[in-house]
């Protein structure tokens, strides 16, 4: 992506926004391929058998997805319409601004909610998969606050250097959002348990229940207080999502309280996973060797 932009940019000349977008099919056309091929590589067999079946539980499955993940682009870009109507096109600049930079936190929950995945749906054991939601859950909030209050000690005059002066009250809009970021961390790893579940439906569910918050506050806070109106409204429906799928999650595994509050022996489990998947990984390497 980043190759072919660089050569729009500079050996074409092209400075309008279709530049980034051919960079953007190139990377994930070029991933896509190469994944393609390697789990063609990686088969065992190829066999069309039950391929009905599978088409069903795909679309089923897959719609669910698609539409928890428009609702979810949706949750988080209407703000920026309604920003642009009340107050401008500057103003959502900053509030942009903003935005980008915590979103960027959002690759811890992210990156942990991977390994939590790819585990979940490979086991059998729905205890096994709860404890593990618990211990993952513990270490994204803690690496993401960790995160957070670097993004937030740094010196306002730090972020007008970097952005401009224009840009002046991206830390305010920062602190807004930090109840918001630390959801989307546990937001990544209850999505990523219900869907590793078979329980994509949860997800959905959850997204609306954001969505229907967010229409509720928006309309109301914007105008009242500008881009922080926006944030604390992203803020409250994010909290509303991972309210929503914590109480079906307590109904579903009986999870008590307590069992949230870190200890020693969860750093020590997640250590243990990723040496046993590291393990698993230079195996599989050698085998195909």
């Amino acid at each position: 992506m980043l190759a072919v932009f660089i050569y729009q940019l500079f050996a074409l000349k092209n400075t309008n926004v279709d530049a980034y977008i051919i960079g953007l099919y190139f990377g994930y056309g070029t991933a896509a391929v190469i994944g393609f091929i390697a789990v063609i590589y990686r088969a065992d067999s190829f066999s069309l058998a039950g391929w009905k079946t599978i088409t069903r539980r795909v679309l089923n499955y897959g719609m669910v997805i698609l539409l928890a993940n428009l609702l979810n682009i949706g949750n988080n870009r209407v703000s920026f319409y309604i920003i642009r109507y009340y107050l401008g096109i500057s103003t959502l600049g900053v509030y942009n601004a903003g935005i980008q930079l915590t979103e960027g936190l959002r690759v811890i929950g992210q990156s942990i909610a991977v390994v939590q995945f790819s585990t979940i749906s490979n086991s059998n054991q729905p205890e096994y998969a709860r404890v593990l939601t618990i211990r993952l859950m513990k270490l994204s909030i803690i690496l993401t606050c960790m995160a957070l209050l670097l993004l937030i000690v740094i010196p306002e005059n730090i972020y007008s250097m970097l952005l401009t002066k224009d840009f002046s009250g991206v830390k305010p809009i920062v602190i807004v959002l930090s109840p918001g970021v630390i959801a989307l961390a546990i937001n990544n790893v209850f999505s990523h348990y219900f869907s590793g579940m078979g329980n994509p439906k949860i997800n959905l569910h959850a997204k609306i229940t954001g969505l229907v918050f967010t229409f509720l506050l928006i309309f109301i806070l914007i105008p009242a207080f500008g881009y922080i109106g926006a944030a604390i409204t992203a803020s409250v429906s994010y909290t509303a999502t991972i309210i929503h799928q914590y109480i079906i999650f307590k109904k579903q595994t009986k999870t008590r309280f307590a069992e949230w509050i870190p200890v020693r022996k969860d750093l020590t489990e997640f250590r243990s996973l990723i040496k046993v998947a590291l393990k698993k990984s230079q195996k599989e390497k050698a085998a195909n060797l």
